[in-house]
């Protein structure tokens, strides 16, 4: 039995990653879909069940947990009820989607401290709790996107960000400082974007590769991915996105299904359209 976590999942892109995965499964799976707000997601399930009524494989099923990555106290519930369903090794892919963005051109530090508190710290902080559960050639896919390419950075960021030696205590000291930049007035002095966004998409397209490093040695053959769906018809994307939900999901899905083998060679690395793109 496969066990599938997708973050952010009651709308947009997280509910479509969960509704493909749902209809495209081939062996027994089970569909984690998880919100922070328990009745939005739990009427996404109702929606996803009846989307999908009488289209699914023998063995494949979609379940709600409550779960908001930027509170500790509901990251580790979720981990005990992980490890008490279905004891230590037990996840098969965790897909890294539940993002915030602020609408508009505003920019201070409480901007910058909300959208990497979810899209970076968050997401960090989910992801090393769930690294233990994996199970043998596990997979953890990070939702990144157009504003996640170094491009949307300066060339010393982007300097740091792509060396081959940036480790997680770097990676969040980059993080760290460009939020209390932000509170103190400090990144056009620094050479800081004052896009948030993007700079906590960066960051977690980085910290994909870091874990690829930090985990090629190790025996469960771990793969891990960043990926730019393309721009989305969402509530985030808006309406003049040129991309549907399912067009967008396409490549989460293609990574999380695809045959190990063909993947582990372009482990950490970043992914367009089923395919690896340049970051």
């Amino acid at each position: 039995m496969r066990h599938i976590i997708v973050t952010g999942a009651n709308k947009g892109l997280g509910y479509g990653i969960v509704k493909n995965l749902a209809l495209q499964s081939k062996t027994p799976t089970k569909i984690y879909l998880t919100a922070r707000d328990q009745d939005k997601g739990k009427a996404a399930l109702r929606s996803v069940i009846s989307e999908t009524q009488n289209k699914l494989g023998e063995g494949i099923s979609v379940a709600f947990h409550q779960l908001d990555i930027t509170v500790d106290d509901s990251i580790k519930n979720f981990v005990q009820f992980l490890k008490s369903s279905y004891g230590n090794q037990c996840v098969d892919v965790l897909i890294n989607n539940a993002g915030y963005a602020t609408k508009g051109p505003h920019f201070d530090g409480k901007v910058a401290e909300s959208t990497l508190g979810c899209n970076y710290f968050g997401t960090v902080k989910l992801t090393e709790e769930i690294l233990g559960l994996m199970k043998q050639e596990g997979r953890i896919i990070f939702l990144s996107g157009i504003l996640g390419k170094l491009k949307n950075v300066p060339k010393h960021m982007q300097d740091i960000y792509s060396s081959d030696t940036l480790d997680m205590q770097q990676l969040n000291e980059i993080q760290k400082d460009y939020v209390d930049s932000a509170f103190k007035g400090l990144c056009e002095q620094k050479g800081y974007p004052k896009q948030a966004y993007a700079v906590s998409k960066v960051g977690i397209t980085a910290y994909a590769r870091v874990l690829a490093r930090r985990f090629a040695n190790d025996p469960r053959h771990l793969f891990f991915g960043a990926v730019d769906p393309g721009w989305v018809k969402t509530d985030m994307g808006g309406s003049s996105a040129p991309l549907s939900v399912d067009q967008g999901v396409q490549t989460p899905v293609h990574l999380a299904n695809a045959d190990i083998d063909s993947l582990s060679k372009y482990n950490g690395m970043f992914f367009s359209r089923k395919a690896v793109a340049k970051w």
